[in-house]
């Protein structure tokens, strides 16, 4: 009967230990990857603009950036900060979001959790595609800028 006893214990143990790391293993499965990077230099060794996961525009004098993806959505956001304005290099693929889809792109920005220090000062372009819609969004009072895509089209 004890070695009855030890082995059952065993086996309860086995199966939290295995339950515990399936669980672990879920989270880090369906959150998306977070990478952080001093500078503009440090994000184009990681060849994230490389592979089409940041946009090719960000200034080359971006620092403070924050960028996150999701591979099973192939969603994206990168979130920097810029020293000098760089909308001019793009201004021919944005458009301003219409004002009827501003409320819901600023409920997306906030539920990013950007560190801008108000949703409501920046401005709002759309860059679209044929198979997804990107938002840029730029604070000029904090010079911060925040870009995500969506595969899912409005």
């Amino acid at each position: 009967m004890k070695k009855f006893l030890k082995y059952a214990r065993l086996a309860v143990a086995f199966t939290i230990i295995i339950a515990v790391a399936l669980i672990a293993g879920s989270v880090v499965l369906f959150y998306p990857e977070v990478e952080k990077f001093s500078s503009y230099p440090q994000l184009r060794l990681a060849e994230l603009v490389d592979k089409g996961w940041v946009p090719e525009f960000l200034p080359e004098d971006a620092f403070e950036i924050i960028h996150r993806h999701d591979l099973d959505t192939n969603e994206s956001a990168t979130e920097f900060s810029y020293v000098s304005s760089f909308v001019s290099k793009i201004e021919g693929r944005l458009r301003p979001v219409p004002h009827d889809l501003l409320e819901k792109r600023m409920h997306e920005a906030e539920e990013i959790e950007w560190s801008f220090p108000n949703v409501t000062s920046a401005q709002y372009f759309e860059i679209q595609s044929s198979d997804m819609d990107a938002v840029l969004a730029i604070d000029d009072v904090s010079k911060r800028a925040l870009y995500w895509t969506s595969r899912k089209r409005i």
